[in-house]
């Protein structure tokens, strides 16, 4: 993992989403800084990262999808989750 995260500006002056959820995207684009471009954390981990409640980053990562900043994807089993940063996104194209 990053020792820092990345926000673009375009995401900073997005007044659709929360300031709890651009700090939320920063972490997930931290995260998924690997081979597979996807975060595989949990929220728990989330949580434990930003200093929230488990609750909390449910709603965040709502709040991101609909917006449509990130994808999940889950396994066959529904137990791993796959969290990709939307680079198609208007906002961080």
């Amino acid at each position: 993992m990053e020792k820092f995260i990345r926000i673009p500006m375009e995401v900073l002056n997005d007044e659709n989403i929360t300031s709890s959820a651009k700090l939320l995207l920063g972490v997930i684009i931290s995260f998924s800084n690997n081979d597979y471009k996807v975060a595989f954390a949990s929220n728990a981990k989330y949580a434990r990262a930003l200093d929230l409640s488990a609750r909390t980053i449910t709603r965040l990562i709502k709040e991101l999808k609909d917006q449509n900043y990130i994808s999940i994807r889950y396994d066959y089993y529904g137990t791993r989750r796959d969290i990709s940063v939307n680079y198609s996104h208007e906002r961080l194209k």
